[in-house]
């Protein structure tokens, strides 16, 4: 079975057998509790199940513990026929209660889970930006990458595959998990792009877990950032060949004292700042 549909079923067979064993506790000392006393136990159920795994879990177990309240602990036993207008309104007011406990429980369950999941949002892209800061290495920032997602996502396997990169000829890095052993299909496919273009793309393999929407957003922003990443560090390669065929074509038509470099590529390279400076030096020299 898919651990995806696990996840889902699992949480509902636990609130069912709870609600279960509290009805068999209840129903063995069903002669020595008075029906409000039943009706109080039986917020137990939803409240642990809407805690531990959210809202629709708690609905659940909101009906079961209504329908067993009804079934077996109010008068004529054994059957979801009420005849006192009292036990009517008992049994409106637990459906009322335990609905509003599921709710309000479920909405303060998914609120922290999305607080700690834009937490861990922020860790891993400030985590991704530290990694690929000054790294102007193509290589090292597609396996930077690859690295990152792998953590973040605890995949199986990434693999960044840089193709459309002018200037430079494609690559491919990968990045395991702890699990080796991957898919035949990736679970994800996400572009490597920017303004100027298709980059390339990243493949992300893990066992039978699709992506989650956080988990695509976040995706998606590592697939940005490192797009400007790869082509910010493309622009600058480029940028110092160019640099260099202009340093060694003025220098082939000087005279040979090489001052033909003096000036224009101090110029042309004052928006690299120190390290511009230092290779025209270099050049001049």
């Amino acid at each position: 079975m898919p651990q995806s549909i696990k996840k889902i079923i699992l949480p509902h067979a636990i609130a069912i057998a709870m609600v279960a064993v509290a009805t068999v506790i209840l129903y063995a000392f069903r002669d020595q509790l008075n029906t409000s006393t039943v009706a109080l136990l039986y917020l137990l159920p939803v409240l642990i199940s809407t805690t531990l795994w959210g809202l629709s879990p708690g609905i659940l177990a909101s009906l079961l513990t209504f329908l067993s309240y009804n079934y077996f602990f109010l008068l004529p036993y054994y059957t979801f026929v009420v005849h006192e207008s009292q036990d009517i309104i008992a049994l409106g007011i637990f459906l009322v209660v335990a609905f509003l406990i599921s709710q309000l429980v479920g909405r303060a369950k998914e609120g922290l889970e999305a607080a700690l999941a834009r937490e861990e949002e922020s860790t891993r892209l400030y985590e991704l930006s530290i990694g690929l800061t000054g790294v102007n290495d193509l290589n090292e920032i597609a396996l930077v990458i690859a690295r990152e997602s792998v953590e973040a996502f605890q995949a199986e396997e990434v693999e960044v595959a840089v193709e459309n990169v002018p200037g430079e000829k494609p690559f491919m890095v990968q990045a395991w998990g702890d699990d080796a052993e991957r898919g035949e299909k990736p679970v994800a496919v996400m572009p490597l792009e920017t303004v100027r273009g298709l980059l390339g793309e990243i493949r992300f393999w893990r066992d039978e877990q699709p992506l989650s929407p956080t988990e695509e957003r976040l995706l998606h922003t590592f697939a940005a950032q490192g797009a400007l990443a790869l082509e910010r560090a493309a622009l600058a390669h480029a940028e110092t060949r160019a640099k260099a065929l202009f340093c060694f074509s003025r220098i082939s038509h000087s005279t040979g004292d090489g001052q033909g470099c003096n000036h224009e590529p101090a110029q042309r390279t004052s928006n690299l700042g120190k390290w511009g400076e230092e290779r025209a030096s270099g050049c001049r020299r």
